[in-house]
C-alpha cells in the first residue's frame, strides 16, 4: 500500500504492508484520502496531515523505536508536545496501542524522575479543546489532561500553584468544566477501594488492606522520607510490630483523609 503524505515541498511517498494495519485504520486511510491524478486507484493521498508527525507512524508501524525529545525551551504558548499531536493522529488511525504509548510518553517527558510535578501548556489546552478536531480524536487526551491536574490537587507530595492552574484552567470554559467533574468523580470515589485511586499519594483515599497479599497498603505519604529521625527499618521490626505500625498508619491516614474532605467541601460551599 503506497500513501502520499502531506502537500507540496513537505511531502513523503511511504510504502506500508496492510498486514501490519487493521481493517479499521486501512478504511480510515481510505476515508481520508483526497483524490489525486492519474494515480488515485492506487495511491492514498493525505494532503492535510503533516508529512514529519505521519513519518512517525511509519516508524512505529516498522516497530522502530520513537525518540521524540522536546525541546529545552520553547514558548508555552505556542509549543505543543509531539507527543500529543502524535497521539491524535493515532486515535484518529484506530492505531490505539501507539495512542496509549503517546499519553505515557507525553507524561514522562514532562516529569522526568529528577523533576517534581508539571502542568500542561497553554498550547496543548488550546490543541485539545481546538474545535476542528473530532470529538472522538482528543477524547482521551482531554480526560488525561483534567485527570492529570486533579492528581496535582489531591497529591500530598506535588507542590501545586493555584494562580497557575487557575490561569490555565481559565484559558478554556470547556477544559474548566472537564476538570471540575474529574474533581466531583475523585471525590465521590470510595474512600477504601482496594486498588485505590489513580493518585497514588493521595491525600483523600488513604490505601486499605489488600486480602490477597495479606499486608496493609498504606497511602505513600504516610511513608517517611530516608534519613528522617523516626524512620523505621523494616529489618529490625518484628511482624507483630509491624501489623501494629500499619494499623496505627491507616488510622492516621483515615483520619487526615476525613479531614481533607472535610475541608474541601466547607471550601467548595462557600
Amino acid at each position: 500500500m503506497t500513501l502520499l503524505v502531506g502537500s507540496g515541498d513537505v511531502s513523503m511517498l511511504l510504502k506500508i504492508n496492510k498486514s501490519v494495519i487493521s481493517k479499521k485504520t486501512l478504511n480510515a486511510l481510505e476515508t481520508e484520502s483526497s483524490y489525486l491524478e492519474p494515480y488515485s486507484e492506487n495511491i492514498i493521498h493525505l494532503p492535510s496531515i503533516s508529512a514529519e508527525l505521519f513519518l512517525l507512524v511509519y516508524k512505529w508501524l516498522d516497530q522502530r523505536v520513537l525518540e521524540i525529545v522536546d525541546p529545552e525551551t520553547y514558548n508555552p504558548e505556542c509549543h505543543i508536545s509531539t507527543w500529543c499531536r502524535l497521539h491524535v493522529l493515532a486515535t484518529r488511525f484506530f492505531l490505539e496501542d501507539l495512542a496509549a504509548e503517546c499519553l505515557a510518553q507525553y507524561r514522562e517527558c514532562r516529569q522526568p524522575l529528577w523533576q517534581g510535578g508539571w502542568i500542561p501548556l497553554p498550547a496543548e489546552i488550546d490543541y485539545a479543546y481546538d474545535t476542528t478536531h473530532a470529538d472522538r480524536h482528543v477524547a482521551a487526551l482531554k480526560a488525561f489532561l483534567a485527570g492529570y491536574v486533579v492528581s496535582q490537587l489531591a497529591s500530598c507530595e506535588k507542590p501545586v500553584d493555584f494562580r497557575e492552574l487557575a490561569e490555565l484552567a481559565g484559558r478554556n470554559q470547556m477544559f474548566m468544566v472537564d476538570v471540575l467533574r474529574a474533581t466531583r468523580c475523585h471525590l465521590f470515589e470510595p474512600e477504601y477501594a482496594p486498588n485505590g485511586c489513580m493518585v497514588e499519594d493521595c491525600r483523600i483515599h488513604p490505601r486499605w488492606p489488600d486480602p490477597e497479599d495479606g499486608f496493609i497498603h498504606v497511602s505513600p505519604f504516610r511513608v517517611k522520607q530516608s534519613g528522617s529521625s523516626n524512620e523505621v527499618h523494616a529489618m529490625f521490626v518484628t511482624d507483630e510490630e509491624e501489623e501494629a505500625l500499619a494499623e496505627t498508619e491507616v488510622e492516621e491516614a483515615i483520619r487526615e483523609a476525613d479531614e481533607v474532605k472535610e475541608q474541601l467541601y466547607r471550601e467548595n460551599a462557600v
